[in-house]
């Protein structure tokens, strides 16, 4: 699908083919609304382009722009691309996803790739509400956030935007119930400005007590600028990835994707019938030999970390998965999140971990005698 900057391209020569050339007023606009998208500015870009185009205009040329023929048109290899990416983000680990995209590819994922029951599917209007009602451990809900009527009421511009989040009680009061309840990951999003200023006000208003949130974004100089604020100011962590190429569609996204979703898999898989079903068959000895061997990997975790710290909040971060973790502290990626945080806990208790505080912050690290005794645990009786 075209990205923001392409869809105002195209907009463009279609204005440029309907605005007669006696229109010196009209054609003035175009010129500085091109100027516009070449600078990068496209919500300026956006306003001027409203003006050119009738509504019936803008419904045509959007509605071609975002079909699903699209994707049935691609060539072979990047419609295979396309297709994993759709997979692997609707399986993964998610209680929910929400979209302001105007095409169909998410619902078209849902309805080929997931085998269990459908998510409940909900769009700008009074349905919204359900997806308040939705179990939190249950992966369940789509939000269309600009609701199914995009190509009559399209959201382009900044005077939509005031429409739609400013002037309207029930899109702020749902998304302020959705960031007082869930950890939301924002792929493929600039984090737009009404949805960060209600961030930062919740932020405020709970003195930094939110779930956290994370947005996965290009590393550029301007993201790398950002993600301080982001994350001091509203309790947004950035994942910054390289991009490896102009023109390669992002890479890292699929990479992300695939990986999130093989954690879910994981997760899903810790069950009698799972990874517990082994676990449930060793002999008492064994089962004790590999319960030491994921509490030292946890350890040793905590001792690799920049001066021997972890912050607290990771713990209970979803992400804790995409650690490079390897050989015995491979073992950790078999813990639920619930397990991993009762084994530091327990550390805690036992006083091989130490809890302590920096300002607001919190973090656990290794006691100086463990740290010293790490490297000679490894082959140890687990007792």
């Amino acid at each position: 699908m075209p990205s923001w900057g392409q869809l105002l391209e195209q907009l463009l020569t279609a204005a440029r083919e309907s605005v007669s050339a006696g229109d010196v007023d009209k054609r003035k606009l175009l010129d500085a609304c091109e100027s516009e998208v070449k600078a990068g500015h496209y919500m300026t870009a956006s306003i001027g382009i409203r003006a050119l185009l009738t509504r019936q205009e803008l419904a045509r040329l959007l509605s071609n722009a975002f079909s699903l023929d699209r994707l049935k048109r691609l060539p072979q290899a990047d419609k295979a691309r396309m297709l994993a990416r759709m997979e692997n983000l609707v399986l993964g680990p998610w209680c929910g996803m929400m979209t302001t995209n105007y095409d169909t590819l998410i619902e078209t994922a849902i309805d080929t790739f997931c085998r269990t029951a459908a998510p409940l599917r909900a769009d700008g209007g009074a349905s919204l509400g359900h997806v308040l009602c939705v179990s939190a451990g249950t992966p369940n809900f789509f939000v269309k956030l600009h609701g199914e009527a995009w190509a009559h009421e399209p959201v382009l511009c900044s005077d939509d935007y005031i429409r739609v989040w400013q002037t309207s009680p029930r899109m702020r009061h749902f998304m302020t119930a959705v960031m007082l309840r869930y950890r939301i990951v924002f792929i493929g999003c600039s984090v737009e400005d009404e949805i960060l200023r209600l961030r930062q006000d919740l932020w405020a208003t709970f003195s930094s007590t939110l779930p956290h949130c994370y947005a996965l974004m290009p590393d550029t100089a301007q993201n790398q600028i950002r993600s301080r604020s982001l994350s001091s100011e509203a309790g947004i962590e950035t994942l910054l990835y390289e991009v490896t190429a102009k023109g390669d569609g992002h890479w890292e996204v699929d990479d992300f994707l695939q990986q999130v979703r093989q954690c879910a898999e994981t997760l899903h898989s810790d069950s009698m019938g799972g990874a517990l079903a082994t676990f449930s068959s060793m002999a008492t000895s064994q089962k004790l030999q590999q319960i030491g061997e994921i509490n030292r990997a946890l350890l040793r975790i905590f001792k690799a970390q920049p001066n021997s710290r972890m912050k607290d909040t990771f713990l209970y971060s979803p992400l804790w998965e995409t650690l490079k973790l390897q050989g015995e502290a491979s073992a950790i990626r078999g813990c639920t999140e619930g397990e991993r945080v009762y084994r530091v806990l327990f550390l805690v208790s036992i006083d091989l971990l130490r809890e302590v505080t920096a300002g607001k912050d919190r973090f656990f690290e290794v006691t100086s005698a463990v740290a010293n005794e790490l490297p000679q645990l490894r082959g140890r009786s687990p007792t």
